[in-house]
């Protein structure tokens, strides 16, 4: 399929939507000795070689949002999910809130802490964890632990990815954290954690620096 015929089929639709959707990694490795890359730039410029590179392609000719999602289980302090509303916004990522929380969001509190931006977040709160699993069967999660043994550095992030943070006191379950639980680098001896929205900051925007759809 030629990128100029992708590129219109993204441009019409109007679903999410992830790299797997529209591109397959495994035919960058093995369909070019075969038959040609799969997908081709306009002439004389170079073949697609990595799926995110696609992924900036089709938003700098369709400008066209890939967004992230941002979990919250369970928060307890109403200003770091203030701060998270925020990045939301400034990302176009949906924010999905984990019950119980540790404060109310109905407007009149909402008002009395001077959160003007809040009527403006794509915001989704759901009953427990499993409900939001449940209704994203497809979606890839990711645990931000600083028990992980993975760097958030180390990983390829893709559009409609959930990134998934703990409570402030005690941050997420140990058993959730398998082979999908990232870290984010700090120095040895430095401190114990950061700030939860100092994390969401940092994974956020390094998740949508690769996918490259902000400017």
């Amino acid at each position: 399929m030629a990128a100029s015929t992708l590129i219109r089929k993204v441009a019409a639709s109007t679903s999410p939507l992830r790299t797997k959707d529209f591109c397959n990694p495994a035919l960058f490795k093995n369909r070019a000795d075969r038959d040609g890359p799969p997908f081709f730039f306009p002439k004389n410029q170079q073949p697609f070689r990595e799926s995110n590179d696609l992924v900036k392609l089709i938003h700098q000719q369709t400008h066209k949002h890939f967004p992230m999602q941002i979990v919250l289980v369970e928060p307890e302090i109403p200003h770091n999910t203030g701060a998270a509303g925020r990045l939301a916004l400034a990302t176009g990522s949906t924010l999905h809130l984990v019950k119980p929380l540790g404060f109310s969001i109905d407007d009149k509190t909402v008002r009395r802490t001077g959160l003007d931006y809040w009527k403006d977040v794509d915001l989704k709160v759901w009953e427990n964890f499993h409900d939001l699993q449940q209704a994203h069967p497809h979606a890839r999660f990711w645990f931000l632990s600083t028990k992980a043994k993975k760097s958030a550095w180390d990983i390829q992030f893709e559009p409609n990815d959930f990134l998934v943070f703990g409570k402030e006191t005690k941050g997420l379950p140990e058993e959730w954290l398998d082979h999908r639980a990232l870290r984010i680098p700090m120095k040895a001896g430095s401190t114990r954690s950061l700030n939860l929205a100092t994390a969401i900051a940092i994974v956020l925007y390094e998740a949508h620096r690769q996918v490259g759809d902000l400017e």
